[in-house]
């Protein structure tokens, strides 16, 4: 039986990665973390095709080729949270159509643009404006759920837990 998937998206800087290890905590059944940054952080793609956005074709190929890695996975009976920020239209709707038919559940995390540019400039390590350009990529998908990483981490938490407890599977 293939896996379920809860995919994580929102900006750079929105708190995302904290989230997701305090909701693996707190969910009842294992869940694997998969995300695009465990591939580039670990030189899977040359930092430059990814972060510098320096190669769009390059990129491009990357994304594809970590949508349909999700789906293997999955395939392989994972249930997986997915951890991505979404770079473009095309590649939110290579993503959507490589999981149709899979048991899916989206989450949007964001902050308040305040919010968003103090943590990033906290951070040191993004480019800065990249936490605020990612807000627009939001209209890219549609999601199951929204939630504000001001807010308390363990509200969060019950919420994206309560919500994908009370999904509506697939058939």
């Amino acid at each position: 039986m293939a896996g379920r998937i809860i995919v994580i998206m929102g900006t750079s800087s929105a708190g995302k990665t904290t989230l997701i290890k305090a909701l693996r905590e707190d969910m009842p059944e294992p869940f694997c973390l998969y995300s695009a940054d465990q591939l580039t952080d670990g030189n899977f793609a040359a930092v430059s095709q990814v972060r510098d956005r320096s190669a769009p074709e390059e990129l491009a190929a990357f994304h594809r080729g970590f949508s349909r890695s999700v789906v293997a996975f999955a395939d392989a009976g994972n249930d997986l949270i997915v951890e991505l920020v979404i770079e473009t239209q095309e590649q939110a709707q290579d993503l959507k159509e490589a999981l149709a038919g899979h048991d899916v559940f989206w989450v949007w995390v964001s902050a308040p643009k305040p919010e968003l540019e103090r943590r990033e400039k906290e951070r040191g390590d993004r480019r800065t404006g990249a936490a605020l350009h990612y807000l627009s990529h939001k209209a890219f998908l549609t999601y199951d759920l929204e939630v504000d990483t001001t807010e308390l981490m363990e509200d969060n938490v019950f919420k994206i837990a309560d919500a994908w407890r009370n999904r509506r599977s697939p058939a």
